[in-house]
This record gives structure tokens, C-alpha cells and sequence, in this order.
């Protein structure tokens, strides 16, 4: 198979000296030749058969060029362009799309053409539409079909407007194209709103829109609960217990500032995020973060925030535990235990991580001793790569003595020859 497709940006090699160095896009590729479009003029160059304008075109062969970027076009760009090429589609829902944007040129069905080779089906374009269809072993290994270039569905088609997949008189199927909008899951609503007043019944999602989406929801719906230590300051009132007896009034009272230890606990979920703040000598790490959740759904309605003040009140007796319980389980949406404990288990993971070594993966105690094992490893690879360094240096020295010597040897016996070829002429 050719390394070479369909709009691929290309350079002239040496190979070809009259188009050394000359900067071309990929138009065609016919019989092991390559009609490519030159970007600078040539008297003797021609249209490529229609495809440039004259005096750009000019086929070459594959050591006369060289790839400089490969460029993957859009299916709706194989259609306009009528760009021969084979497609390659995994799923019925891609080849139903397919079938849409370009239509065949025989009277096939979707359905038809991809059942017998699943999810091996490649259809061969020609001139914008399908032509032929087969299992994509045999395309690769038989020419001319093996010179085509070979297009991933995933890779060509991304949607960013509304479009109809298929249409029957009992079904409408739409691909809602969610990638590039924000707020999708309000735009869907309002999407399927309109479409359902139109007849349609089934909707679809685009897959890499899909898989944006999915991320999102895994990001937002993720529980998280954050600590923050800090200091508040009450304001404690001491009072002396004399009092004017005729008018009933305290005579002397003192206030002072006392420093108080607190831990603001924060939660967030995807109903929102709440917080509530304890001293720490009384701090419960699970009890900071089942108020903090309750919290939330408490400022969700007039019913969720009387049920958070009874608790708040009756603080200490069972039925605080279970209405806590129970608003912070709507808020993590799920149960508030297996959420507490996962996040425990991924911050301890996180900890453990933190404090392995990533060179010979140690477990320290604390994370500086993890970090200065990691600066020793580094220093005994620097230390390491002097002495290499050092002892090339000393071998290319000594190579060179021992060259030096080699050579002053060759001369003084040289000159000891001639000494001895003149002695004997006289």
C-alpha cells in the first residue's frame, strides 16, 4: 500500500530535480502514479484531467515526492471533492450514516451491504459515492483497490450541525450533535421537545460527542471532600456575681478573646456543594462530611431544610444520624457509605502514591523522604554518567598517547633507515 493519500501535503525530493524542494497536495493516485497539485506555475505542468487549475498539475512517482503532512478529509469533503478512496465502518449505525451522505450507485441497503462482513465492511468510493462494497482483508491485499487510501469512519465523520440519519413512516432517527455545546444535556431536551412535535421517535448521539458527554457526567458527578484548618475567635463573657441588690444590675463584667482550633469540612456533588465548620477537638471526619452533604440538599427545598434543622436540634439522638443519612445520600446521589468510603480509599491511594518513590518505588513515611530518594537517584545517575564520561575521556586520551607514540616511532625509524642507507653509500 502506498504511503502516500489522497490530500496529503508533499515535498519534491532530489529524485526529481524539476520539482525539487516544491511544495504539493495529493489529487489523485492511479496505477502506482501520483497526480499531485503544485503550489508555484509551470508552463509545461497541466490540470490533473480537470482536478487543478493548469499549470499546477503533474504526476509523479513515489520516490519523487515526500509526505510533509497527512491530512484525513471529512466525509462531507470525499462527497463535494469526489475523492476515490475505501471507508472503513465498525457499526450498522455508521455504515445507516454513511448510506445517507453518499448515496450508492447500485439499489443496496445498509442493512444489505453490511451484514455479511460486520464489522470488516469497507466500501470503496469512487467519484464521491459508493460503489462497491467488501471485507477489508481482501481490499488491502488486491490492487488497484490496496493503492487507495484507507479512511477510518470515526476519523471522517463529526457532525456539528443536526442531521437526519434515516427516515421511514414509522421512525425518524436524528444524530444530536453534542461536542461543541455547552449545557448539552439542556440543548438534547430541547432538541428531542422539537423533534417529537415533528414525528420523531428515536434519537441518536453522536459517539465521540457521546464519549465528550460521558466524560463530563464522570467529572461532575465525581463526590469529593475537602478540610481546611483554621482559627475562629469567641468572644467568651466573664461576669462577677456582684450585683446592686436595689436595682437588680450587674456592677462589673469582663470580656476576653479566646482562639478556637476549627476544621471547615466541604462537599462537593453534583447537586452542588456545602460545608459546615466544627472545633477540632470535637472534629468526626465522616460526621463533617454527612453534615457538609446534607447541607446541600437542606438548601434545595422548604421540607429538605426543615428535616436538616430537626436534626441540627435533636444533635446527639438516632433520628439526627438517619436524616442526615438519608439528605446526604440525595446528595451524592447514591449511598452516602460507599461514597465516604471510596473517597477515603482514593485519598489514602493518593497519599501512598505521593509518598512512593518513582524510581525504585519505596514506600516512605512522608513525602520529602520520598522526594530526596528520588533526587539520590538522580544524583547517582549524574554521578554515574561523570565517571563514564570521564573514564572515555582518560581511553581517548590514552588512544591518543599511544597514536602519538606509534607515530613519532614510525619517523625516528625512518630516520634511522636513511642514517643507515647513507652510511652504507659512502
Amino acid at each position: 500500500m502506498s504511503k502516500f493519500k489522497i490530500g496529503d501535503k508533499v515535498r519534491g525530493t532530489q529524485a526529481s530535480p524539476f520539482i525539487d524542494k516544491e511544495m504539493g497536495i495529493v489529487r489523485v493516485i492511479k496505477c502506482n502514479a501520483f497526480g499531485v497539485e503544485f503550489k508555484k506555475y509551470h508552463a509545461v505542468m497541466h490540470t490533473l484531467d480537470g482536478r487543478c487549475e493548469d499549470g499546477h498539475g503533474w504526476w509523479v512517482e513515489e520516490s519523487d515526492i515526500e509526505l510533509v503532512e497527512s491530512v484525513v478529509p471529512t466525509l462531507a469533503e470525499i462527497k463535494e471533492k469526489e475523492i476515490d478512496c475505501l471507508i472503513h465502518t465498525r457499526t450498522q449505525r455508521d455504515a445507516d450514516i454513511l448510506f445517507i451522505k453518499l448515496e450508492p450507485d447500485g439499489m443496496w441497503s445498509a442493512d444489505k451491504c453490511w451484514t455479511p462482513y460486520g464489522n470488516n465492511t469497507a466500501y470503496h468510493i469512487e467519484d464521491g459515492k459508493i460503489h462497491a462494497y467488501s471485507d477489508i482483508s481482501w481490499y488491502k491485499t488486491n490492487p488497484p483497490y490496496s493503492e487507495l487510501p484507507i479512511y477510518e469512519f470515526d476519523d471522517i465523520y463529526n457532525e456539528s450541525e443536526l442531521g437526519l440519519v434515516s427516515k421511514s413512516d414509522t421512525k425518524w432517527e436524528f444524530v444530536v450533535p453534542f461536542a461543541q455545546i455547552d449545557k448539552s444535556a439542556d440543548i438534547a431536551r430541547a432538541v428531542v421537545d422539537k423533534m417529537s412535535t415533528m414525528g420523531c421517535r428515536t434519537f441518536t448521539v453522536d459517539k465521540k460527542a457521546l464519549e465528550n458527554i460521558k466524560n463530563k457526567e464522570n467529572e461532575i458527578m465525581r463526590n469529593t471532600f475537602t478540610f481546611t484548618k483554621g482559627e475562629r475567635t469567641a468572644i467568651v463573657v466573664d461576669t462577677i456575681e456582684h450585683k446592686d441588690k436595689k436595682n437588680n444590675t450587674i456592677l462589673e463584667k469582663k470580656t476576653r478573646e479566646v482562639k478556637i482550633p476549627t476544621i471547615t469540612t466541604t462537599a462537593k456533588t453534583i447537586n452542588g456543594t456545602g460545608s459546615t465548620t466544627c472545633d477540632k477537638e470535637d472534629f468526626n471526619e465522616r460526621t463533617g462530611c454527612l453534615v457538609a452533604s446534607a447541607k446541600i440538599i437542606a438548601n434545595k427545598s422548604e421540607e429538605t431544610n426543615l428535616m436538616y434543622q430537626i436534626a441540627i436540634k435533636s444533635w446527639g439522638e438516632s433520628i439526627c444520624t438517619t436524616i442526615l443519612e438519608t439528605l446526604a445520600n440525595k446528595a451524592v446521589v447514591g449511598d452516602f457509605n460507599t461514597t465516604y468510603k471510596k473517597w477515603k480509599k482514593e485519598v489514602a491511594d493518593y497519599d501512598k502514591e505521593q509518598r512512593t518513590c518513582k524510581v525504585c518505588h519505596k514506600v516512605y513515611d512522608t513525602i520529602d523522604e520520598a522526594r530526596k530518594c528520588e533526587q539520590a537517584h538522580a544524583q547517582r545517575k549524574v554521578d554515574k554518567l561523570n565517571k563514564y564520561l570521564e573514564r572515555k575521556h582518560a581511553m581517548r586520551m590514552a588512544k591518543e598517547r599511544l597514536e602519538k607514540e606509534r607515530k613519532e616511532q614510525l619517523i625516528k625509524d625512518a630516520m634511522d633507515k636513511l642514517t643507515s642507507e647513507d652510511k652504507d653509500n659512502k
